[in-house]
């Protein structure tokens, strides 16, 4: 197994490309903390993952960011990877997108 245990933190599983990387790594041998704003999302795609746990939060928020990964530092005595793939797909120039669009692709993690 390329993860063997390894913990890692992943946001943005709800999408088809984290939902392919969350399998990945779990049938890698990853421990994986799926991070999402709705805790029914997060449980759905935990189901079944006996190394699957779940977290749920704004990682637009640095702080609640910082904390997801705080808790996943104590819970499973280390993080080892912060992956996100979390993020918004708004189709219009930069110069038109607002602050609010790029948060959680620039402030995520």
């Amino acid at each position: 197994m390329l993860f063997n245990d390894d913990v890692i933190v992943l946001a943005g599983a709800t999408g088809r490309v984290g939902g392919a990387t969350l399998r990945r790594l779990h049938d890698e041998g990853a421990r994986v903390v799926i991070v999402s704003r709705s805790a029914d999302a997060a449980q759905a795609l935990a189901a079944g993952l006996e190394r699957a746990s779940t977290a749920t939060a704004d990682i637009s928020d640095p702080a609640a960011a910082a904390k997801v990964v705080a808790e996943a530092a104590a819970r499973f005595g280390r993080v080892d990877a912060v992956v996100n793939l979390a993020g918004r797909g708004k189709f219009v120039s930069l110069a038109d997108s607002t602050l609010d669009d790029l948060r959680i692709n620039l402030d995520g993690f």
